[in-house]
């Protein structure tokens, strides 16, 4: 019996088909945003929304070398700047992405093929699980493979056409695609030999390539002429590519994480790595010249030991083709787990794998498409592997695999054309690579449990949840009691807690398990200043600036400790306050509380210096901001106000103190502006205007500080 589609079904099933890719995206949604991981962004989610946030805030062009391709926080800060600055904002782009996305696997698998290719392809793109998860993630690789698979299409058009234009068009959406990800440059190189390939005869495929490179040339000119007027440095999209090989080929490296050699494990900072760079070569490193570096690292490991290297190569070749989804930040499968939606959708990679081999046996000899779609695949894989593997890098490829699973299902009958001994042999080795997915010779290593469960501790540790903080950071320490940063996390919860001795007893054991760790010594000092024993303090915080100079928290510590010692010296504090301030590159914080804390022992003089120095800083490249990428950034456009603000009320109080009213009243004025919410800059204001005799003045400002703030103790003795 032949089955019949529905007349209705027929004519708009590809307006079907998207309707089930926003029911399941919407349902999924909604769920994701009852959960707890809704805020629980990871590191490079975090970086990306930090990043967007200063961009819609007006600073387009930043202040060093692109650390990474800016094209996706580019579109997200137009977003933010549009709609304002929100997850939900960024989910629903992801959301909107997505089904762009979806559509393109169509517009692809019909122009390619058919339009039988093209519904059953789509209806697995709606349906996929990682594609819907991803969707939402605040990452840049849902943008990457919809801009992928819009260079790819225009590329195809130009089989079939000689309009010129197309490959200009093509090339430009590559251009788009590589300033969002490099690796589009892979692709690239392959689209340029298809055009000599396949033009070598009509002598066209030099005018062609020169076309083609024009439009790539078009994108990213202006990325490489933006790093050369902002940054002094030439490099051509961004500098990370070095540091990533590296992570990729190391000691430590295990194929599918950002893992650096120890001490710095997984919680490595940009600025840890330009530290052992600036030691090993002698100057400061530009981040290109940084880049460099670090891919001289990994080729001289790699060099030095080849046989690791071609081992771990090899391992993540088979971790591309594995069926097994692999986050180096987040359990996937507990996740999935928790959503019905995904967990309950039986699509996998190992599933489509063996259909998709199926296809390019078939059709090799009938489409040019199939060939481009084949090496395309192959090629940024094996390239991918050069770095390390997540399931997110390999996201781009998958709508080929769509298209070509839609392909092997749509001439599926047509095998019955061939001979039986070929036949047999198609089919033979497409369900022989369908197992080597499902169980492959070599296992993909366990999630990385104890990272997913620290991570969520750290989350709720930021939102001052210690106790289910602790919760999770004991979970992390039943995985693994000596993985880095888990002994050091619960002692922060007990310190905060208030259990003062349990809270020794974990800093201790971290110290044993990472002696050249630096944050192990700030928590250890920040604990014994609480307990009133800051020349201890001064010493540990001091080890925590030998290994690493800049950490704020370290020079911080410092600081407080110094400024309660017996002995204390004005003018010693003084200087010590300007190298903290030089040592992390005057960072607002630092200047801000050195002034406080010379402001507290009434230098005022030298606590006004410290503070106007304060206002003239900039802030830190977010390009290359290792608090980008954490929970709580310090430096974001809001925050940074905030301390702003704090500094023009201390300025402020200072003048006050020494009677020059006027600019105290300025600087209370500047601070209440750029916080409203500062009821001591409005304490100033009123006493700035009563010293002088404006007594109207200061009465109407007491009348909104009173409303603003009405159970303020101080504003509510003021007549």
């Amino acid at each position: 019996m032949k089955l019949t589609v529905p007349p209705l079904l027929k004519k708009y099933s590809f307006l079907w088909v998207i309707s089930v890719a926003l029911i399941v995206r919407l349902i999924y949604l909604y769920y994701y945003s009852k959960s707890p991981f809704w805020a629980m962004l990871t590191v490079d989610n975090y970086y990306h929304h930090h990043w967007a946030e200063v961009l819609a805030s007006g600073e387009l062009f930043g202040g060093t070398t692109y650390f990474r391709a800016p094209g996706y926080p580019f579109l997200l800060g137009f977003m933010y700047f549009i709609f304002g600055s929100s997850i939900w904002v960024g989910r629903i782009v992801g959301l909107c992405i997505g089904l762009a996305s979806v559509s393109m696997t169509f517009v692809i698998s019909r122009t390619a093929f058919n339009r039988r290719t093209a519904i059953i392809a789509t209806i697995i793109h709606a349906l996929y699980p990682i594609c819907i998860y991803f969707d939402y993630e605040l990452l840049l690789d849902p943008f990457f493979t919809l801009l992928l698979q819009i260079a790819v299409y225009c590329f195809l058009l130009t089989f079939r056409s000689n309009n010129l234009r197309l490959v200009v068009i093509s090339g430009s959406f590559f251009g788009f695609a590589s300033i969002t990800r490099p690796t589009a440059l892979v692709v690239a190189g392959i689209a340029t030999l298809f055009l000599i390939w396949y033009y070598d005869a009509s002598g066209l495929w030099l005018k062609r390539i020169v076309l083609f490179l024009f439009g790539i040339a078009l994108c990213i000119a202006p990325i490489t002429v933006r790093n050369l007027v902002v940054a002094e440095d030439p490099v051509l999209i961004a500098s990370q590519g070095g540091i990533n090989l590296y992570l990729g080929n190391n000691p430590d490296a295990n194929g599918v994480s950002a893992v650096m050699p120890m001490p710095l494990g997984y919680n490595w900072r940009i600025k840890q790595i330009e530290l052992i760079a600036e030691k090993d070569m002698g100057f400061r490193p530009k981040p290109g010249d940084l880049s460099s570096y670090w891919l001289g690292k990994a080729t001289a490991w790699a060099v030095a030991h080849p046989t690791d290297f071609l081992t771990l190569f090899a391992k993540k070749i088979v971790y591309s083709f594995s069926n097994k989804e692999i986050s180096n930040n987040r359990d996937l499968q507990q996740h999935f787990r928790a959503f019905g939606v995904l967990d309950y959708i039986p699509l996998s990679f190992g599933l489509l794998l063996p259909f998709s081999l199926l296809a390019i046996l078939m059709g090799w000899q009938k489409h040019r498409e199939i060939k481009f779609l084949t090496f395309t695949i192959l090629t940024y894989l094996f390239a991918g592997a050069m770095f390390f593997f997540s399931s997110r890098f390999r996201l781009p490829i998958l709508p080929f695999i769509f298209v070509l699973t839609g392909y092997a299902f749509s001439v599926l009958r047509d095998i019955k054309g061939y001979k039986r001994s070929i036949a047999i042999s198609i089919v033979m080795v497409s369900f022989a690579i369908g197992l080597f997915s499902f169980f492959p010779p070599v296992t993909p290593p366990a999630t990385n449990a104890p990272q997913f469960e620290l991570a969520q501790a750290k989350h709720y540790f930021n939102k001052g949840e210690y106790r289910k903080a602790l919760r999770f950071a004991h979970s992390a320490l039943s995985v693994d009691s000596s993985y880095v940063d888990v002994n050091l996390t619960i002692g922060s919860c007990y310190f905060r807690l208030g259990l003062i001795d349990s809270a020794l007893a974990y800093y201790e054991k971290e110290l044993r398990l990472y002696p050249q760790r630096s944050q192990a010594y700030t928590n250890l000092a920040s604990l014994l200043l609480t307990q009133e024993n800051p020349e201890v303090a001064i010493e540990i915080a001091r080890r925590a600036l030998d290994i690493e100079p800049s950490s704020i928290d370290a020079n911080l510590i410092q600081l407080r400790a110094m400024s309660t010692l017996p002995q204390y010296d004005p003018s010693d504090f003084f200087e010590h306050v300007r190298r903290a301030g030089e040592r992390t590159e005057y960072d607002l914080q630092v200047m801000m509380e050195g002034g406080v804390l010379l402001t507290n022992h009434v230098n005022y003089d030298r606590a006004l210096a410290i503070l106007n120095d304060a206002l003239k800083t900039t802030r830190p490249p977010i390009e290359t901001d290792d608090n980008a990428f954490d929970q709580l950034y310090r430096n974001s456009p809001a925050n940074r106000q905030k301390m702003l603000s704090a500094i023009h009320y201390q300025i402020g109080y200072i003048l006050g103190r020494k009677a020059i009213y006027g600019e105290s009243i300025r600087h209370s004025l500047i601070a209440i502006e750029l916080d409203s919410l500062r009821v001591e800059a409005y304490i100033n204001l009123i006493g700035g205007y009563a010293s002088i005799g404006q007594t109207k003045k200061a009465d109407s400002v007491l009348v909104v500080a009173k409303r603003k703030f009405p159970t303020n103790q101080l504003l509510n003795q003021q007549k």
